[in-house]
């Protein structure tokens, strides 16, 4: 919902842009655009989907930052033979 309201909203905005070596936008071209403004409940969906979401993304990477310590270290201790591999 909000994806579609920025894809759509975007293109209006470059339309009203103005300049010749660099676009800008006055606030006289914004105010006749019209937004969608979620209701509060609405809001709450989202942030709570979005909360989900944002600490599975943070234990991903704390997972993928601790993965990347531990081959870091046996690579070091393949390097320094402290560790064989026996094919």
């Amino acid at each position: 919902m909000i994806s579609e309201t920025i894809k759509n909203f975007l293109p209006l905005l470059g339309e009203k842009a103005t300049g010749t070596n660099y676009k800008t936008l006055k606030k006289e071209n914004i105010y006749g655009l019209r937004a969608l403004i979620p209701d509060q409940k609405t809001l709450e969906k989202f942030n709570l989907i979005c909360e989900d979401i944002q600490l599975k993304i943070e234990k991903l990477t704390k997972k993928i930052e601790n993965s990347e310590k531990i081959r870091e270290k046996l690579l070091d201790k393949l390097f320094s033979q402290k560790v064989k591999i026996s094919l």
